[in-house]
C-alpha cells in the first residue's frame, strides 16, 4: 500500500480530464489543418500524366503524418510537437515525381507504372532522409548546422515558394507549368477563371481573418468556411455535372495503402531513371534537413526554450525511416503545426498523439475526401502557403542584422563597463547594475 501510495503521489497531473480534453480539442484542430495539407500536397505531387495517383499519394502522405506525429510526440524535447511532410520538401518531391514521370514516358510506360515508380522514389528519399536525420544526430553535428548561411537557407525557401504558388494555379489548371510560354496559355483559359478567382478570394480571406482571430484559428476556419460554402454552391445550385466536375478533383473512392517493399517486388521498377534522379531525390534529403533545422530553431525562439537539436535529428530520422517501410512520406518536427497545438491549449505530448490518431482515422475510414474538396481552395491554401514561404527569406535576413546589432551593442556596452570600472573602481559600483542591464 505504500508503495502505491507514492506511486499515485508521482502520477503526472497531465493525465488529469481537463487536460486530456484540452490536448484532444488542440489535435482534432491540428488534424483538420493536416488533412488539408494533405490533400493540396497530393494534388501537387500528383498531377498531369500521374494524376491517377492522387489517392495512393493522399494515403501515403497521410500515413507519413501519424508516423511522424507520433514518434516525435513522444520524444521531441519540445512539448508540445506535431510533425508531418513539410512544405518545402513537398515543393521538392513534386520536381521529383515529374522527373520520374518524364523519364518513363519517354519509354513508353503507362500511367500505373508512372505512379508506382514515382511513389517508390519518394519511398527511397524518405529512406534516405532519415538515414541522413540519423546520421546528423548520432554524430552530433546537429550544433554545426546552426551555421548554415543566411543566404542559402532563403534561396531555398524561395525556391519553395515559388514552386508551392506555380503548384496552386496548376491544381487548378491541371497542366504543368514550365518555361515554356505555351505552357502559361491555359491560364488565360476563361473556364479557368472563376476557379483562380476563388483560390485568391480564399488566400485574401485567410489573410483577413488573421486580423480577426487568433492565428491557430485561422486556417481551420477559411477552410471549413470555404469548403462548405463552396459544397452548397456547386452542390445545390450548379446543375450540370459536367461544370461541377471540373471544380474537383478525380474522384478517388476509398483510400488505398500501398507497401513499398510489395510493390518493388511485384511491380516493374526502372531502377535506371531512379538512378537518374538521384540529383531530386538528394534535394528532398537536403530541404528536409533544412527545413526542420529552421523549425526547431524558430519554436526555440518562439518558446524561449532550448531543444537538444541532436536528439531531435536522431528521433526523426527514426521516424523517417519508419514512415518509408509503411509506404509514408517523409516529414519532420512542423513548426507552424506545433505553434497551433500550443496556441490551441494543448500540454502534453498527448496533444501531438491525438492529431497521428485523428489522421489515422480518416485514413482506415476510406472517405472519398478528393469530391467534396474544390481544387479552387486547394490552389489557394497552396499559393498562400508560397507567399508566406516567400517571406520568410526576408525575417531571416532581418533576423541576421537584428543579431549583428545586438552584438555591436553589447561589445560596446561591455568596453564601457570595462573601462569605468577600470577608471572610477568602487565609486562606480552604483552604476554598473544600471550598465548590466544593457546586456
Amino acid at each position: 500500500m505504500p508503495l502505491l501510495a507514492n506511486l499515485a503521489l508521482k502520477r503526472p497531473q497531465n493525465f488529469e480530464a481537463s487536460t486530456l480534453g484540452r490536448d484532444a480539442l488542440a489535435g482534432t484542430i491540428s488534424a483538420i489543418v493536416n488533412i488539408a495539407y494533405c490533400i493540396s500536397f497530393s494534388a501537387l505531387i500528383f498531377q498531369g500524366s500521374i494524376a491517377a495517383g492522387f489517392p495512393l499519394g493522399l494515403a501515403a502522405l497521410i500515413m507519413g503524418t501519424v508516423v511522424t506525429g507520433v514518434v516525435v510526440a513522444l520524444t521531441t524535447t519540445l512539448v508540445p510537437a506535431d510533425a508531418g511532410p513539410d512544405t518545402p520538401a513537398v515543393a521538392v518531391m513534386s520536381v521529383l515525381a515529374a522527373t520520374v514521370a518524364a523519364g518513363l514516358a519517354a519509354k513508353g510506360a503507362d500511367s500505373e507504372t508512372m505512379v508506382i515508380n514515382v511513389l517508390v522514389a519518394i519511398s527511397v528519399s524518405t529512406f534516405l532522409t532519415g538515414a541522413l536525420l540519423f546520421g546528423v544526430g548520432g554524430l552530433k553535428l546537429g550544433q554545426w548546422l546552426r551555421f548554415v548561411p543566411y543566404p542559402v537557407i532563403g534561396g531555398f525557401l524561395a525556391a519553395s515558394g515559388c514552386l508551392l504558388i506555380t503548384g496552386g494555379i496548376e491544381v487548378v489548371i491541371g497542366s504543368n507549368l514550365t518555361l515554356a510560354p505555351s505552357s502559361w496559355a491555359a491560364i488565360a483559359d476563361t473556364s479557368y477563371a472563376p476557379q483562380i478567382g476563388v483560390g485568391l478570394a480564399f488566400a485574401l480571406f485567410i489573410v483577413l481573418l488573421k486580423r480577426w482571430m487568433d492565428d491557430y484559428l485561422t486556417l481551420p476556419v477559411a477552410f471549413i468556411s470555404f469548403l462548405v460554402v463552396m459544397d452548397i454552391i456547386l452542390f445545390g445550385f450548379v446543375t450540370e455535372e459536367g461544370t461541377r466536375s471540373l471544380w474537383f478533383l478525380q474522384a478517388v473512392g476509398a483510400l488505398q495503402l500501398w507497401w513499398p517493399l510489395e510493390a518493388i517486388v511485384t511491380h516493374d521498377i526502372d531502377w535506371g531513371v531512379m538512378a537518374r534522379s538521384s540529383a531530386e531525390i538528394g534535394a528532398v534529403c537536403g530541404v528536409t534537413a533544412i527545413s526542420m533545422l529552421l523549425d526547431v530553431s524558430s519554436l526555440e525562439v518562439a518558446r524561449q526554450k532550448s531543444a537538444d537539436l541532436d536528439k531531435e535529428f536522431r528521433t526523426n530520422g527514426l521516424a523517417n525511416v519508419l514512415a518509408s517501410v509503411l509506404g509514408g512520406v517523409a516529414g519532420n518536427l512542423s513548426l507552424n503545426n506545433s505553434l497551433l497545438l500550443q496556441q490551441a491549449g494543448a500540454v502534453t505530448r498527448l496533444s501531438g498523439v491525438s492529431v497521428a490518431i485523428v489522421c489515422g482515422l480518416v485514413l482506415f475510414a476510406g472517405a472519398d475526401i478528393g469530391s467534396i474538396v474544390p481544387k479552387a481552395i486547394l490552389g489557394g491554401m497552396l499559393g498562400y502557403l508560397g507567399v508566406m514561404i516567400l517571406m520568410e527569406p526576408g525575417a531571416l535576413a532581418g533576423a541576421a542584422v537584428r543579431n549583428r546589432l545586438g552584438a555591436r551593442h553589447r561589445h560596446r556596452s561591455c568596453h564601457l563597463v570595462f573601462r569605468l570600472s577600470g577608471r572610477r573602481g568602487a565609486g562606480c559600483d552604483r552604476r554598473l547594475p544600471a550598465l548590466r542591464a544593457l546586456l
